[in-house]
């Protein structure tokens, strides 16, 4: 997925990198879009109101427009904007990336979703915002591959990268549990809230939560309505994820348990995080 955005109305066809633009849909002169043509994309525009919605992956919220409706998700997402505007994000769950350009205020919302399973990177290029699911894209509309010394050596130094950063100069990354707004030619980047409610665990769905130390990774199940943990598991860091998830599935499946929520605990669904919750599913716990 990529897409093109000028908040000031200048017409960016020149930008569009060597393409045909028959392969973009475009709104106006300011917003060009082009998706990955997968299954679980869709897309949603409604001409009254000049809204675009993109949507990718699944969702689950608990209010009655999402459980009546018959829609498909970029529909619900539409109608969850235009009733609660810019906090449509807050009380949904589970994998997702959502696109909202409202081309009436000329706004664009770029959300990602609380674990962050969706690789989603953004650059701006003189007046232009690029945002793209493919750092490659966007290194190649930049032409420019340029790596940002002090980045790649603070990552070496504490094994992350600090905020919003990327290897390289010009791009940063929309982390999960944050929903990027471009207006009036600003980028503004925040957490959207979360409703806790919706990854409380029970004696039969318990929350997974993880923690790690500087030695140890550990992973417990949860019961938040009776505030005990069900079961546990650790192992050393140099050992592999797949092991800590077939140590605690196998104490899950004593218990009855094949269903769970997955409780990051502020890391990023990436590495070992996300290494973790594949082998989870492997072993049939599902989430």
């Amino acid at each position: 997925m990529i897409i093109f955005y000028n908040s000031s109305k200048k017409k960016i066809r020149s930008y569009l990198h060597q393409e045909s633009l028959s392969a973009y849909k475009n709104i106006d002169d300011s917003f060009y879009f082009k998706g990955d043509n997968n299954d679980d994309e869709n897309y949603f525009y409604d001409e009254a109101t000049g809204i675009f919605i993109f949507f990718k992956g699944f969702f689950i919220s608990n209010d009655e427009l999402s459980k009546k409706s018959e829609n498909k998700e970029s529909e619900i997402i539409f109608y969850k904007y235009i009733k609660e505007g810019e906090k449509f994000i807050d009380n949904l769950d589970g994998f997702f990336l959502i696109i909202v350009f409202d081309s009436k205020i000329n706004t664009l919302y770029v959300c990602n979703d609380h674990i962050g399973s969706e690789d989603l990177y953004l650059a701006k290029k003189n007046d232009t915002f690029c945002i793209s699911t493919d750092i490659e894209s966007l290194k190649v509309e930049l032409s420019n591959n340029e790596i940002c010394d002090s980045r790649v050596n603070s990552f070496f130094k504490y094994i992350h990268a600090r905020g919003n950063e990327t290897f390289f100069k010009g791009i940063s990354q929309i982390m999960g549990g944050q929903i990027a707004k471009i207006e009036k030619n600003k980028l503004r980047i925040k957490r959207h809230s979360r409703n806790r409610k919706n990854i409380n665990g029970t004696s039969t769905v318990p929350r997974l939560y993880i923690f790690r130390s500087l030695k140890n990774y550990y992973v417990n199940l949860v019961d938040d309505e009776k505030g005990i943990t069900l079961a546990s598991a650790a192992i050393k860091k140099q050992e592999p994820s797949n092991k800590l998830a077939e140590i605690l599935s196998e104490k899950a499946s004593k218990l009855g348990i094949n269903k769970i929520v997955f409780d990051k605990s502020g890391y990023k669904y990436h590495g070992r995080v996300k290494q973790f919750a594949d082998a989870l599913r492997e072993k049939g716990i599902n989430f």
